[in-house]
């Protein structure tokens, strides 16, 4: 692109599968940054980031960039992530970090640290340090997670949807299942999900409930395995399409917590892109985006789980408009494109303000 603007955009994971959210966002913002300039990625682990890092240096392609954006991983940055932010920082190169993670600032994680883990926790705050040093913008997901935070020019920047354009042809199938994708550990509330589909069933006897859990945590599968009605898949999220058309409704169930509260989970965006309601666990900034714009409903126990998705099934008019609530809300300014928009605009305006 002649005379667009460089973009360095550094990633502290591979793309080449896009099993976390990390990747899917990395991955988003990637793919339509290039709409707004020329965009050299650095990507994957500590040793192969050291070595793309010295050469991209060393190579002088260094010397081109009129951007950086740096999307961290949970884990502390390497000396060579803080050699980039510091030379960028020297040629007055604007610089934007997202900081998505804050686990050891919360009591709940704290607690029992072995030394390896306190050793972790220490590396994470110095990296954290020198991100609020060496950068311009300090995107993060929330308000609330904003606030944990000391930096002069703190933007928001959640989690983008999807551009879907929605299947107006009738199919042979009516939908006939919740979804729910996501993991299957402690921070997750799948028990009051499938103990609920279980109840729900009996009053429903057509009703299937599709587990979207991740390869990772296959310890977890044996626990929903042999359930009526429940099927287990491993799907990246380009592959959500091919599940969605038998979908009626989408969960997200988080258990409650100090941290859940802080923070929207990627999912609760891309799924609302596809037109279906949602029913959400009582976390804080997930509850209060879907009461607001009317994207779905929020539960706050077993029973209640169960009265809103029945609701929902016997009221397919307001689930309908539910959901296209959410498909609204999404491509009204909140896609990747949308985001990315809004990081080169903020990286402008840095730039301007030092010329």
């Amino acid at each position: 692109m002649k005379n667009s603007k460089k973009i360095l955009f550094v990633c502290h994971t591979t793309l080449d599968r896009l099993n976390s959210a990390i990747k899917v966002r990395s991955y988003n913002l990637i793919k339509n940054l290039r709409e707004f300039g020329e965009v050299f990625v650095i990507q994957g682990n500590r040793r192969f980031r050291r070595l793309r890092i010295i050469n991209f240096i060393f190579s002088g392609r260094i010397y081109k960039v009129d951007y950086m954006y740096m999307e961290p991983s949970t884990t502390s940055a390497i000396e060579m992530d803080i050699l980039i932010l510091l030379i960028c920082k020297l040629m007055r190169i604007p610089v934007g970090i997202f900081i998505r993670d804050a686990h050891p600032f919360f009591q709940e994680f704290r607690r029992g640290l072995n030394f390896k883990t306190w050793l972790l926790f220490l590396g994470w705050h110095l990296s954290v340090r020198f991100y609020t040093c060496f950068s311009d913008v300090l995107f993060v997901h929330t308000a609330s997670f904003a606030a944990l935070f000391k930096h002069k020019n703190k933007v928001l920047l959640p989690p983008g949807g999807l551009h879907i354009q929605l299947n107006k042809i009738e199919t042979e199938s009516k939908p006939d299942s919740i979804f729910y994708i996501g993991g299957a550990g402690e921070k997750y509330d799948l028990e009051t999900l499938v103990e609920g589909y279980k109840l729900l069933k009996i009053k429903h006897p057509y009703l299937k409930c599709i587990l979207g859990l991740r390869e990772a945590e296959k310890r977890f599968w044996h626990i929903y395995q042999g359930i009526e009605g429940v099927s287990i898949v491993h799907i990246q999220s380009t592959e959500l399409p091919g599940i969605m058309d038998r979908v009626i409704l989408n969960v997200i169930a988080l258990k409650k917590s100090p941290y859940l509260s802080f923070i929207v989970p990627l999912k609760l965006y891309e799924l609302m892109s596809y037109g279906k309601p949602m029913v959400v666990s009582n976390n804080f900034e997930t509850a209060r985006l879907v009461k607001r714009f009317k994207t779905g409903l929020v539960y706050t126990s077993r029973n209640d789980f169960m009265e809103k998705v029945a609701h929902l099934l016997e009221n397919p008019e307001e689930a309908e408009k539910l959901g296209r609530n959410g498909y609204n809300f999404i491509n009204n300014g909140n896609l990747w494109r949308d985001r990315a928009e809004l990081i080169t605009k903020e990286l402008s305006s840095v730039k301007k303000s030092t010329q």
